[in-house]
């Protein structure tokens, strides 16, 4: 006979970086007969947090969900756009280049602002500053290996933004990573260079086509991907469980 699928799994990374077990729902979909069967495991494994993404269009499963003490966090939308030539880009102050290892501080910095729509920051048990001091770690792993390849915006005032691209070789989609814009630079074309740049990136690497994913209260960088000919893929929500 087969293995059941596990219905939920552990996650170690977030389990060491919070300091506190945490898992994730394995599936898209959510019954109730699942979740009394994932409640009681992840109680018995000292689990303090579950995360569940659903499909934006799933109402059922939303609704078990919060019935079971899901807290809804986050609307993900996910845009996509197919890998074409990009024109050579127009007279710009914004320089983009690889990152160095000397960047790190400044990437950690410009890190530790700019991911405040995320779901982690509009859950209630997470404080402020461990937020910060996950995507100041998020953007230290990219550096180190975990993105293929780590773009960086230089202005006038230093470096001032930056764009993670994940591709494995040999497959059809690539992925933007993180995004991140330094405060005072907001609003002046860094971002739209770093998506413009990513976008010959993919190309020179075999991508066909390249998604990103941003939240949905994030207007700003939809409408960003949009006028750099991203459209949308999908939407999903996110729900946090803590336990008692």
């Amino acid at each position: 006979m087969p293995e059941t699928p596990a219905l939920w799994a552990p996650l170690p990374w977030d389990t060491e970086f919070f300091g506190f077990r945490v898992g994730r729902v394995q599936g898209p979909h959510l019954t109730e007969s699942e979740m009394a069967v994932i409640d009681d495991e992840c109680r018995r494994a000292g689990t303090r947090l579950l995360y569940f993404l659903s499909p934006g269009d799933d109402d059922a499963s939303a609704e078990t969900a919060q019935r079971w003490g899901f807290r809804l966090v986050d609307v993900r939308v996910t845009l996509e756009r197919a890998v074409t030539r990009v024109p050579e880009a127009p007279e710009s102050r914004v320089v983009i280049r690889g990152h160095l290892g000397s960047d790190l501080d400044a990437l950690r910095a410009i890190a530790r602002n700019s991911f405040t729509d995320s779901r982690y920051y509009h859950d209630p048990g997470f404080s402020r500053e461990r937020c910060d001091a996950l995507y100041e770690e998020w953007i230290t792993r990219d550096c180190a290996g975990r993105a293929e390849k780590v773009l960086v915006a230089e202005t006038p005032l230093g470096i001032s933004g930056f764009l993670t691209c994940h591709h494995q070789a040999g497959t059809a989609d690539g992925r933007i990573g993180l995004v991140g814009v330094a405060e005072a630079a907001r609003g002046s074309g860094v971002g739209r260079a770093l998506i413009r740049a990513a976008q010959a990136w993919f190309e020179g690497a075999g991508a066909k086509r390249v998604l990103v994913t941003t939240q949905g209260r994030n207007t700003g960088a939809q409408r960003s991907y949009q006028r750099a000919g991203f459209v949308t893929e999908a939407t999903g929500i996110w729900f946090h469980k803590w336990f008692d």
